[in-house]
């Protein structure tokens, strides 16, 4: 087969290909236009047989009616007759039996009428005792939400009433506490203010003592010169030795008159920690009783312990720029400063609970670095090292 041939050939199965999807769109634009046709024509019949069957009802209405008229058109020839007609038996048969229809449709219509009227009021009977029913509920559900709301309220109120008790029993509870906190840092004040009294004295007398070492250490460093006596020699006095031990118990001095300082501000800082403390109790102690008189409740007072007045310690001597205190031995350690003086017999402030079982009350405590040193109640000093306090309680 040539080239020309196949192209051909090519060519007319293009045009078949063509060709059969022209007829199926043909087959199926004139099947649709078929069902179409088919379809219209099926709706135009429907409506067609509705219009005659409303044709022939509207018909048979009006010969009905025309049959209606026709009879009573009768009737009513009838009845003239008979009027025209006295003498005749016909026409007395005929009024007769005009009267007799009359009576009959009357009849009939009273029944109808009174069976409608029956109707009817039953249905008005039946309705109104639907809405006396419909009425009766809903005045008892109205009476079920008023007591339902009673209720509501009286539980909101019960609520509320033991949520302000508990909040005036918290407010009490603050009150009682600030109070408590108030007393406690009362009798505490006494003890701040003994060590920082008895620290401020100390460290004033430290520093006499001091300026009393350096007015001796400068009267003994002017004694020292070289004194001639005669040709080519000298003689020395020899005060090294002094000049020696008085820089070294000025050093202890310093280093005492130091710590003391630092117990000062510490005892000091104590203080105003306490103050603040107080301060601010005082504030809480206020709002709530605030509170409780601004609801109506009466502000329950709690006897508190009484605090304490501060004991004075006495001042420190300073020291004499005379030979007693140059003959005083060198390098001595800084000494704990003494507590507040107090009655020998009272309440104690603290309890020591040693780790031996061992309790020890307390008056007075003045804390150091690694020990308590308390006045018992028995008047009697005592340094407890604090590795062997288990607790310390409050009495």
């Amino acid at each position: 087969m040539s080239l020309f041939q196949k192209k051909d050939n090519a060519g007319r199965n293009w045009w078949i290909s063509v060709d059969l999807t022209a007829i199926v769109v043909i087959v199926a634009l004139v099947g649709g236009g078929f069902i179409a046709w088919y379809e219209y024509r099926k709706s135009k019949q429907q409506e067609q047989a509705d219009l005659e069957r409303s044709w022939r009802e509207r018909e048979f209405k009006e010969r009905a009616t025309a049959a209606l008229l026709a009879e009573r058109e009768k009737d009513y020839r009838e009845t003239e007759d008979a009027k025209l007609k006295d003498n005749s038996e016909l026409a007395k048969e005929r009024l007769a039996l005009a009267e007799k229809r009359r009576l009959a449709k009357e009849k009939t219509d009273k029944e109808e009428q009174g069976a409608r009227l029956g109707q009817k009021e039953e249905q008005d009977r039946k309705r109104l005792a639907d809405e006396q029913a419909a009425a009766a509920a809903a005045a008892a559900a109205k009476e079920a939400a008023k007591e339902a709301a009673r209720k509501a309220a009286e539980k909101v109120a019960a609520e509320e009433e033991a949520e302000r008790k508990r909040d005036a029993v918290l407010k009490q509870a603050v009150y009682d506490s600030a109070v408590k906190e108030i007393v406690q840092q009362a009798n505490k004040l006494p003890d701040l203010e003994s060590r920082a009294i008895a620290f401020k004295n100390k460290m004033e007398g430290a520093a006499k003592q001091a300026k009393a070492l350096h007015d001796q250490l400068k009267d003994l460093s002017s004694k020292q010169r070289v004194t001639a006596t005669g040709a080519g020699s000298s003689v020395k006095t020899d005060t090294s030795a002094e000049i020696e031990r008085l820089k070294a118990k000025s050093e202890a001095v310093s280093n005492e008159q130091i710590e003391s300082s630092k117990g000062y501000a510490q005892a000091m800082a104590e203080k105003r920690s306490g103050e603040k403390a107080t301060a601010e109790a005082k504030v809480r102690r206020d709002e709530a009783a605030t509170w409780l008189k601004a609801h109506g409740l009466e502000v329950v007072e709690k006897t508190q312990p009484k605090t304490q007045p501060v004991a004075q310690p006495a001042a420190q001597p300073a020291a004499q720029p005379d030979a007693q205190a140059a003959a005083q031995p060198a390098a001595q350690p800084a000494a704990q400063p003494k507590p507040a003086e107090a009655p020998a017999a009272g309440v104690p402030k603290k309890i020591f609970v040693l780790k031996d079982g061992r309790k020890v009350m307390a008056l007075t405590t003045v804390e150091t670095d690694d020990q308590y040193t308390v006045k018992k109640t028995d008047g009697k000093m005592e340094s407890i090292p604090k590795d062997t306090v288990e607790k310390i309680e409050e009495p």
